[in-house]
């Protein structure tokens, strides 16, 4: 079957036993949200992002070594997701019991929809 607009929170009953084990349960409606995004538009986005590789210029028009990598807007719109919606920061903006199984659980949803983005918001939390 289609994953095409799925929430992929909601399809994910593991997940979803994991969150409210841990005391992750207050997350629940972020959650649900997220799933909803990360199933519809992160998808999306993800698949465009990896069709449109990043690109390398070491110089600009000129000659000038100016060493920049451009990336697909898809790209820029997965991190933003991202980092509105806390992945990179949610125990530390929220610190509570189960903030890192509510962050963990953003995560692996976000990882769904692209997972090469979950290096660049990991490492810069």
């Amino acid at each position: 079957p289609s994953l095409d607009g799925a929430n992929l929170y909601r399809l994910d009953l593991p997940l979803q036993e994991w969150v409210r084990r841990y005391k992750g349960g207050w997350a629940e409606e972020r959650l649900q949200r997220y799933g909803e995004l990360a199933g519809g538009p992160l998808m999306a986005a993800g698949f465009l992002a990896n069709q449109h590789k990043p690109e390398f210029h070491s110089h600009d028009r000129y000659g000038n070594r100016v060493d920049l990598v451009e990336f697909h807007p898809a790209y820029h719109e997965l991190m933003r997701a991202a980092i509105e919606h806390e992945l990179p920061s949610l125990p530390w903006t929220a610190p509570r019991p189960g903030a890192q199984v509510a962050r963990a659980g953003r995560s692996s949803l976000h990882s769904q929809a692209e997972a090469g983005t979950g290096c660049p918001w990991t490492l810069t939390s």
